[in-house]
């Protein structure tokens, strides 16, 4: 696990608790001949306002979540509106366990800036080392 990994799973862990949750959409399985991956939507919540916002990702956190999904760091269920919700699977929460002492403070640092109405990766983030074990 590497701090991408380690920073995607635990802003999925802690996500719900802003308001902010994770689909998927599920039409891609219609185009039995598409080749575009699976698109990942962030859902807002406002407390206030009893509204809903709907933000596609940008294609390199798209691409994040499609490799966090192809490895089981998340997984989806379908809930009761029959929408693919994306949470954070069980060996990720103990892989945060694990790696909290190396990567923890820095996510936390990481926080401050970060736009719960605008979740994406940072610019310098290297999209083919998201999921590549400690090497950072």
């Amino acid at each position: 696990m590497n701090i991408s990994t380690f920073s995607f799973s635990c802003l999925l862990k802690i996500s719900s608790k802003h308001g902010v949750s994770f689909q998927i959409d599920d039409l891609y399985s219609i185009f039995t001949g598409a080749t575009q991956g699976m698109i990942f939507y962030q859902i807002r919540k406002s407390h206030t306002r009893k509204k809903v916002e709907v933000h596609g990702l940008d294609d390199k956190t798209n691409q994040v979540f499609r490799k966090l999904y192809s490895t089981s760091i998340i997984s989806s269920y379908k809930n009761e509106d029959q929408t693919l919700s994306v949470y954070i699977s069980e060996s990720a929460i103990r892989l945060l366990d694990l790696y909290s002492n190396i990567y923890l403070q820095r996510f936390i640092d990481d926080l401050d800036n970060l736009d719960w109405n605008n979740i994406h990766l940072p610019e310098e983030t290297d999209i083919n080392n998201v999921i590549k074990p400690d090497n950072e």
